[in-house]
């Protein structure tokens, strides 16, 4: 095989096997040699060789400087007499190159959700071939990924049926829609010398998730999974995870270390409280949040009940018209804002979400406006109630009526377009409701309008909602 065959052909071999090889060059030779310049040979890790640079002594011990290479990477020349240092007796001379040919750097992401879209294009910005894996091709698709190449299948499946091949020039962050595809993709990735592995989720669920794959595969190695995944950039939206991601692969391939901790965020000992502030509040006429009670605002008065049940940490979703007006009113709160709130509760809930994951929390208590007298018991009824149950959708109840504020456990699958699925149909891929009693009829409240304000029972002198 001449040399174009053996370059083009280890270059087709390295990219598609995702194996690198090393390759030796034949750059000058004197007197009587079995190859003229130019000639190669590639050696692979399987031990398979490419080529020849005319066999014999020569070429056994170039294949043992190769394979070196081969192993610490890096290049190497190497000069031989064939007759003084070989006993050959061609009695010429031979200098070669020896390189470690890689294939290009790779990101494999596995799930085509909303971190998945920008972080992509991060990533082929710097320089990374991009593979994204997820059987579901409405979100899978190449007007969501034009530049990357795109396998519609389930992770794990291909991995298994090795459609897919992994090797040591990949990176390789999971994050698909199911906790249990995570758990199968990683149990598959790790058979693979991958450059790196990430997982992208709360410490929490890393710990779970790793300890169901030991159980199931005794002696599997997991010591290199990286979860949660990133540099520590205090990233929040979808974009900015893409960043600090990209940031942690691109500082490893650059010979760093992969940042331990990753998002570097403490775990949260309770979970995050959101409340739900981006309506526009139309048939209340002025914002609901600023309205009156007790002397605070509906909005101050809703968070204390929450940080008082128990919620160490509580954000507000807002967004326009009233989100500068709020921020005014109540500088004093943690915002969030919902660039898309014509989008709905569901496209705030997916604000608030984001927010919390990245965080590192692992799990929501979603509030809304329209029950701003609930109980701090009743939020911690609930918080205890999570400790104890595996559920991961919980919703208070009081006389046999459903009610707010629902907890949610994460990660909360939100990878369909919002223009695609409803609130409800979010909340029903986390399964059947945990209903927990509660002596708390502020749990029924329904604050839309004043009208709704003044029907409240013994309530209503108690309530008094004006604008701020």
């Amino acid at each position: 095989m001449d040399a174009t065959k053996v370059l083009l052909s280890v270059s087709e071999r390295v990219t598609r096997l995702r194996r690198s090889a090393a390759l030796a060059t034949l750059i000058s030779s004197t007197g009587s040699t079995p190859q003229s310049p130019g000639a190669k040979i590639a050696v692979f890790g399987d031990g398979t060789t490419l080529g020849t640079i005319g066999g014999g002594a020569v070429e056994f011990e170039l294949l043992e400087v190769m394979r070196g290479v081969l192993r610490a990477g890096g290049v190497q020349c190497h000069d031989r007499h064939l007759t003084r240092d070989l006993g050959m007796c061609c009695g010429g001379s031979m200098k070669f190159f020896v390189e470690r040919i890689e294939p290009p750097p790779r990101l494999v992401f596995f799930g085509a959700g909303h971190i998945a879209k920008p972080c992509c294009t991060v990533a082929e910005a710097a320089g990374f071939e991009v593979f994204v894996v997820d059987d579901r091709d409405e979100l899978n698709s190449a007007s969501r990924f034009p530049q990357a190449q795109r396998l519609l299948r389930d992770g794990d499946e291909a991995l298994r049926t090795g459609t897919l091949q992994l090797g040591e020039s990949d990176y390789v962050v999971i994050c698909t829609h199911s906790h249990r595809l995570d758990e199968a993709i990683l149990a598959e990735v790790a058979r693979y010398p991958v450059a790196y592995l990430g997982m992208i989720g709360s410490h929490r669920k890393a710990m779970t998730i790793r300890a169901r794959v030991e159980r199931k595969f005794p002696g599997i190695d997991l010591a290199r999974l990286r979860s949660p995944v990133g540099l520590a950039l205090g990233a929040v939206d979808p974009g900015e995870i893409a960043v600090a991601i990209v940031a942690e692969l691109v500082q490893l391939r650059r010979g760093g270390a992969a940042n331990p901790s990753g998002l570097a965020r403490p775990e949260k000992k309770a979970p995050m409280g959101i409340v739900l502030a981006a309506g526009a509040s139309s048939r209340m006429g002025f914002p609901k949040a600023l309205g009156r009670l007790d002397g605070r605002t509906v909005l101050e008065t809703i968070v204390s009940s929450m940080r008082q049940g128990g919620c160490e940490e509580v954000v507000v979703v807002i967004g326009e018209p009233h989100a500068k007006e709020i921020c005014a009113a109540v500088p004093s709160l943690r915002y969030v804002i919902n660039k898309t709130p014509e989008g709905g509760m569901l496209s705030s809930l997916a604000s608030g979400v984001r927010h919390a994951e990245s965080s590192g929390s692992d799990a929501v208590l979603v509030a809304l406006l329209d029950q701003p007298r609930i109980e701090p018991t009743t939020v911690a009824h609930l918080l205890r109630r999570l400790t104890t149950d595996s559920s991961k959708y919980l919703v208070p109840t009081h006389l046999g009526r459903r009610g707010h504020p629902f907890v949610l456990r994460l990660p909360l699958d939100l990878s369909t377009p919002m223009s695609h699925t409803t609130l409800r149909e979010v909340l029903s891929r986390c399964g059947d409701p945990v209903e927990v009693a509660v002596e708390d009829p502020g749990i029924l409240d329904d604050l839309d309008t004043p009208t709704d304000a003044l029907q409240q029972g013994v309530r209503k002198a108690l309530l008094h909602l004006e604008s701020s």
